[in-house]
This record gives structure tokens, C-alpha cells and sequence, in this order.
């Protein structure tokens, strides 16, 4: 049996322990290319809002440029044109053009100091001029930012016929303030905190409390040279989000691992049982093969010689009737003991209730087996609770079965002491029977186990005890129905003592 129980062992860590170390090995490389992943997917994200809030920059910039290409600079009233366009836009607070000479620059809406306009002609390059005509000549009449001169950012762009260069002045904190400020909270939501960070690495604004260190993506603005927008999320950060993600992952993981195990277990569990247990039944069938052969093998020998009559002298003719009348009676027990079995497994016993006194009942077994245990050495002794009479209700030939099977196996396992105490008593609301033997013992682990059916203590000191290994089984069976227990008190090499306890069907009395 324990051959065959290693085999199953090891075809289950080959078929369920093995696959799951290579699964959760693979799952952990994987883990790690996925955290890659995704964290790549949240900085996309967050960079595709970043970038839908520099275009949202863009598009303003466009109309205010496709709305100052609308007037006509030869016209006399081209500054109350300009006026009528921008006087309401709190953002942008200066156009003006420069000749066509790229020479001198005229002021059309607003005001300005007279350093910066001198400041944005000395930044405007050859190669920015050139970029733009070539822009143009693409298609694209294109905004380029010349720099930002004292908390203002100049942006300049070529009329798309003519060679008239154009300046829009704005303030920065303004354009963010009044322009940007309410498309960055509306695309920032609740979940994300969104901002503008100056080249100084401060933050000038934010919808919500946003510190430079909290920022996952920054974004260049191209409209505020050496400013970003900058973006996080509110209370967690990328790393914080893909770690909750692995840790979900990690838990599955566990969980199917810590499933798969105990389903593994549970499995050998069962088997093991059923091999225990099939094993049992090969050991029972020959343990009653054996108890049945020797008595019929007794009562056919003798009979025969009976029979033949080769037995001259009555006395002997005596001798032999007696050992057919007990081998008969050992054969009878035996075939009971399996049909009560069988019942009990069937779950076809019916037991009949009954008031009768325990004393009573066990006097007249102990009478019985008096000339057996002391023909076959036993020193025994019983002592009978007599102050009050032990009723209960119950089936009197179960509990006859019960006390004779517990009295049975202590005569079987005594060896060399052979002493046997038969006692009865009450205990808090029950009646018990008890038996003591000076028997071979138990060990905690059999006494665990030897209720389940067939199943017999592993000794060299039992090994040539005849038994069914059915008896206790029996006797559990009998006490469940009585709504009773079994006690066992024992240690090897020092004897058991079993008690019955029943429920009392009076009250104690004393």
C-alpha cells in the first residue's frame, strides 16, 4: 500500500506541482513585462491629455491670428477694427506689425514697452524668418514663439500675400489665467491634477495642490518657451497604480496556487483513503476467511470423528460436543458480527427501544463468560454500581453487541497478565458501562482510528490476533444511535480501559 501511495504522490507533483512551479515562474516574468506595459499605457495616457491641452493653446493662438488677418492694414480705421476684435480678450494685450522692410515695428491694439518690441526685432533671426516663409509657401501660415521678454511671451507670423510680419504680445500668467486655466480643469476631471510649471521647475498653476515632485509627464508649451504643462494623478502616482495592478495579479496568482494545492491535497486525501480502505477490505476478507475457516475446520473434524464412531468413552464424546457447541457459537458471532455490519451499512438496523437496567444486562454476559475467561486464565472482577438501578432506554441487544465486543477485544489483545475489571456507574446525566484490561494498549494515533471499519491496530504484538475489524465500528454505530460516546483511556504496554456512557433515562438521585 505504501508503494502504491508514493506512486500516486509522485504522479501528482509531476501532474499538478510541477505544471503550477512552471505557471507561477512564467506568470512572474510576465508580471514584469506587463508592469512595463502599463505603465507605458498610463504615460500615454497622460501625455495624450497634455497634448490635448497644447492643442487646445493652439487653436486659440489660430483664431486670434486668423481674426487679425481678417482686417485690412491699408484702411484708415484699421485700429478701431483691431479694437472691436480684441477689446474684450483679457489675454492678449499687444499686436503690432513690422514693415515690409523688416525695419520698424507699428503698434495696432494695445500698448507696449517700447524694450520689448526693440527686444522681440532683435530676436527675430534670419533663420525664424526663413523657417516662416518657407511655411508659408507651404500653405502653412505658421505662429513661431521669438521668447519670452519680462514675464512676456512674443509670438510672431507672416501675413499668407504679403510680406507684413506680425507680433502678438501676451502676458504669460494672463494667457494661463484667463485662456488655458479653464480647459486645463475641465480635461483634468476629478481623478488628475494638471498644471503649468515655469523654467524654474516651480509650479504657477494647478486645478488642484499639485508639488513638482508629484508630476508624472511633463509637456513642453510650445507658446511659452521654457514653460511645461505638467500632469499626475490625484492620490496615487504611475508606479503606485501599476504596483496595485501586480499586487492584484500576485493575489490571483496565490490564490489559484494555494486552490490548486489544496485541491492537490484533498485529492491524495480521497485516494489515500480509498486505498486504505480497499486495503482494509483485502485484510478483512482474509482475517474472516481465517476466522471461519478455523471453526469449521474444528466442527468438521470433530463431527467426522463422531461420525465414524472412533470415540470410545463418553467423556471424550462430552469433550467434543462441547468444543462443536463453542466453535459453532464462535462461528455464529462471527456471521452476526457481519450481518449487523451489513445492516449498519445499509443503513437497514432498526433498533428496537426499550427500559431495561445495564446490571442487569451485563450480569447475565459476564455469567456467560465466566467459564470462558476463566478457563482461559483470566483474573476478572465486577463491580456493579448497586445504590440506585442504571435504567435507560435503549435497544437491549445492541447494547448487549456493544458490551460483548468491547469485552471480546480486551480478552483477545491481554498476554502474559490476563486481568479483566467490569465496572458500571452514573456520570453527570449518564449510565456507564466500563471495561478495564491489562491489555497491550493503545497509541493516541490508533486510538484515533479505531472506530473506522476494518480497520486494525498495525503490531507485531497483534499480528496473529484473529479479528474481523469491525467490532468498534459496530460499537460506534450502536452508540451513535443511542445518542451516547465511547471513552478510551489507554498507553501502549500499560492496557485500555473503555467505557460506554448512556444516556440515563432517570434523574440521578443522589
Amino acid at each position: 500500500m505504501k508503494s502504491s501511495l508514493k506512486k500516486i504522490l509522485i504522479y501528482l507533483i509531476l501532474l499538478v506541482f510541477i505544471p503550477l512551479s512552471v505557471y507561477t515562474f512564467i506568470q512572474f516574468q510576465s508580471l514584469n513585462e506587463s508592469e512595463k506595459v502599463i505603465k507605458g499605457i498610463f504615460e500615454n495616457q497622460l501625455e495624450s491629455v497634455l497634448n490635448s491641452a497644447g492643442q487646445y493653446s493652439t487653436d486659440i493662438l489660430t483664431t486670434w491670428q486668423s481674426r487679425i488677418l481678417t482686417v485690412d492694414l491699408t484702411n484708415e480705421n484699421k485700429t478701431d477694427a483691431f479694437t472691436q476684435l480684441f477689446s474684450g480678450n483679457r489675454s492678449l494685450r499687444t499686436i503690432a506689425v513690422m514693415d515690409t522692410g523688416y525695419s520698424r515695428i507699428k503698434i495696432l491694439f494695445g500698448e507696449a514697452d517700447s524694450s520689448i518690441l526693440n527686444n522681440a526685432a532683435g530676436i527675430l533671426t534670419k533663420e525664424k524668418l526663413t523657417r516662416l516663409k518657407t511655411y508659408r509657401r507651404g500653405g502653412y501660415n505658421k505662429i513661431e514663439p521669438l521668447g519670452i521678454i519680462q514675464g512676456k511671451t512674443i509670438l510672431t507670423f507672416l501675413h499668407p500675400q504679403k510680406e507684413y510680419l506680425f507680433f502678438m504680445i501676451l502676458p504669460v500668467e494672463d494667457f494661463i489665467r484667463n485662456s488655458l486655466s479653464p480647459k486645463l480643469q475641465e480635461i483634468a476631471g476629478d481623478k488628475l491634477s494638471i498644471g503649468i510649471e515655469n523654467e524654474e521647475g516651480s509650479i504657477i498653476y494647478s486645478n488642484v495642490e499639485l508639488k513638482a515632485g508629484d508630476v508624472e509627464i511633463r509637456k513642453e508649451i510650445w507658446s511659452l518657451p521654457g514653460y511645461s504643462s505638467v500632469i499626475a494623478f490625484n492620490d496615487a502616482t504611475i508606479e503606485s497604480l501599476v504596483k496595485a495592478r501586480s499586487y492584484i495579479n500576485l493575489l490571483l496568482i496565490g490564490v489559484i496556487n494555494v486552490f490548486m494545492i489544496l485541491a492537490a491535497i484533498f485529492l491524495f486525501r480521497n485516494i489515500k483513503r480509498e486505498v486504505e480502505t480497499a486495503q482494509l477490505k483485502a485484510d478483512f476478507v482474509s482475517n474472516v476467511s481465517h476466522e471461519l475457516r478455523t471453526p469449521l475446520a474444528l466442527i468438521s473434524m470433530f463431527s467426522e470423528t463422531l461420525e465414524l464412531g472412533r470415540v470410545r468413552t463418553e467423556e471424550k464424546k462430552q469433550e467434543y460436543y462441547g468444543i462443536i457447541s463453542r466453535e459453532a457459537g464462535r462461528l455464529s458471532r462471527i456471521v452476526n458480527k457481519i450481518l449487523s455490519f451489513s445492516k449498519m451499512e445499509a443503513g437497514k438496523r432498526i433498533f428496537q427501544f426499550a427500559r431495561f437496567d445495564i446490571n442487569e444486562v451485563i450480569t447475565e454476559v459476564m455469567n456467560t463468560y465466566s467459564y470462558h475467561l476463566t478457563s482461559n486464565g483470566f483474573d476478572y472482577s465486577v463491580d456493579l454500581h448497586t445504590t440506585h438501578n442504571l435504567i435507560m432506554d435503549g435497544d437491549k441487544e445492541a447494547f448487549t453487541e456493544a458490551f460483548i465486543n468491547i469485552l471480546d477485544n480486551a480478552m483477545k489483545y491481554c498476554r502474559s497478565v490476563k486481568s479483566i475489571k467490569v465496572s458500571t456507574g452514573f456520570r453527570d446525566e449518564y449510565v456507564f458501562a466500563e471495561i478495564a484490561d491489562s491489555g497491550i494498549g493503545l497509541s493516541d494515533a490508533d486510538i484515533q482510528k479505531i472506530f473506522d471499519k476494518f480497520f486494525r491496530v498495525e503490531s507485531a504484538l497483534v499480528h496473529n490476533t484473529k479479528g474481523t475489524g469491525l467490532g468498534l465500528s459496530l460499537v460506534k454505530y450502536i452508540m451513535d444511535a443511542h445518542k451516547g460516546k465511547v471513552e478510551v483511556i489507554s498507553k501502549p504496554g500499560t492496557g485500555s480501559t473503555f467505557r460506554l456512557l448512556f444516556p440515563s433515562a432517570e434523574k440521578k438521585l443522589f
